[in-house]
């Protein structure tokens, strides 16, 4: 999936993606 993204952005966006699983697997553990 091309979105006109350089390697560079496509890592950023991959990395925040990765931070976001990571802080709402966090809280779903606490909630449940």
């Amino acid at each position: 999936m091309q979105l006109g993204l350089s390697n560079k952005d496509q890592k950023k966006v991959l990395t925040a993606f990765y931070s976001l699983g990571e802080v709402c697997g966090t809280i779903w553990d606490n909630i449940v």
